[in-house]
């Protein structure tokens, strides 16, 4: 959704797309190698300053409501006091993220990769990607079972490259967004979104990293730990498919029929 004062600028390079969703202020048919290296020579000056004073606000203010008791939560509290401020984080997408979004501090810029357009599969190469770019930097990667399925292959490639990763894959056993919005819309009618029991600490090792698995809340911890101490990829499993979390202080129960 546009904002009433904002600017659209639409390139593509298919005249026919240009203004197809919303009217563009300024539509450019072109290619976007093109239009990119003549963007570079544009001089941009904007003060973002009360911008991120709003933003620093209201994150303060989402930092300060209770959380809830999943391990969901418990995760992101013990990587708060545990990761290292310089880590890079990559993300994947999907529901196990609202904890990582409204929770977990990132203590830098350039820190921070996820996909903006919600593609599912992106936490694992992307995180390979930046321990290449960046080898000296620890490299966290957030997953749920569902995304982490569709690049867990890639597992294979950090191994073979050398590029040690961390993993943590949070295992619910579902596409979890998907499950969330059957049960906003059609309360109980759920369909196609249930996953089986997956290994995946075997799947790991099957390809040459290392693969732990995290029941409880109290068995994350260690295992961070020995995982940061390693230099070699490592997968953190943890089960969290008994918990009635599907978002962040949100249950099924409070999702159910709320489209309805």
């Amino acid at each position: 959704m546009l904002h009433w004062d904002q600017t659209l600028i639409h390139i593509d390079i298919d005249e026919s797309t240009i203004g197809k969703v919303y009217p563009p202020d300024l539509g450019i048919v072109s290619h976007a190698v093109n239009a990119l290296q003549a963007f570079t020579d544009v001089v941009v000056e904007r003060d973002w300053s009360d911008w991120q004073k709003v933003c620093r606000k209201s994150h303060s203010e989402l930092m300060a409501v209770e959380k809830d008791d999943s391990i969901y939560s418990h995760v992101m509290e013990t990587l708060n006091e545990e990761l290292d401020p310089n880590a890079v984080i990559t993300c994947d997408a999907g529901n196990f993220a609202t904890w990582l979004h409204n929770q977990l501090v990132i203590k830098d810029s350039h820190l921070f990769l996820g996909p903006t357009n919600g593609a599912m599969g992106y936490g694992i190469p992307s995180a390979i990607g930046a321990k290449i770019a960046e080898p000296h930097r620890t490299v966290v990667s957030f997953n749920g079972d569902g995304g982490g399925m569709m690049t867990i292959q890639e597992i294979e490639t950090s191994v073979r490259h050398k590029a040690p990763i961390i993993i943590l894959l949070f295992d619910n056993q579902n596409y979890g967004t998907i499950r969330m919005h059957q049960e906003m819309y059609y309360p109980d009618k759920v369909i196609g979104t249930a996953l089986g029991e997956v290994d995946f600490a075997k799947v790991a090792e099957g390809m040459g990293a290392i693969g732990m698995e995290v029941k409880s809340k109290d068995e994350f911890l260690p295992a961070f730990q020995k995982a940061i101490q390693q230099d070699r990829t490592v997968l953190i499993d943890i089960k969290c498919f008994e918990e009635n979390y599907v978002a962040n202080r949100k249950t099924y129960e409070d999702v159910k029929g709320s489209k309805v």
